[in-house]
């Protein structure tokens, strides 16, 4: 049995788009494209990138990845000695 959650990164993506959207603006009113291309293609990669946090646990590991999975942290379930639930402070994300 495994299993397998995922939560999407609605900050993320509310800061980075409007970020875009503002600097395009900016470019537009005087006429300097290049910080907008660059700031557009920084802000799409990290809007992709951390989109979303999925978390799976399957017979034998713990896995979890950020958005489409380009890195994946894998430890083994006998490397966990010890799980507790936690409340986090909002500001800690």
């Amino acid at each position: 049995m495994t299993y397998r959650h995922t939560r999407r990164g609605t900050l993320i993506l509310a800061l980075c788009f409007p970020i875009v959207a503002l600097v395009i603006g900016v470019s537009v009113i005087s006429g300097n494209w290049l910080p907008a291309i660059i700031v557009t293609i920084i802000m799409m990669s990290l809007a992709t990138l951390f989109s979303s946090l999925t978390v799976e646990v399957d017979t034998s590991e713990l896995r979890w990845f950020f958005g489409p999975g380009l890195w994946t942290y894998r430890p083994s379930l006998r490397e966990i000695d010890d799980v507790a639930v936690v409340r986090n402070h909002w500001l800690m994300g």
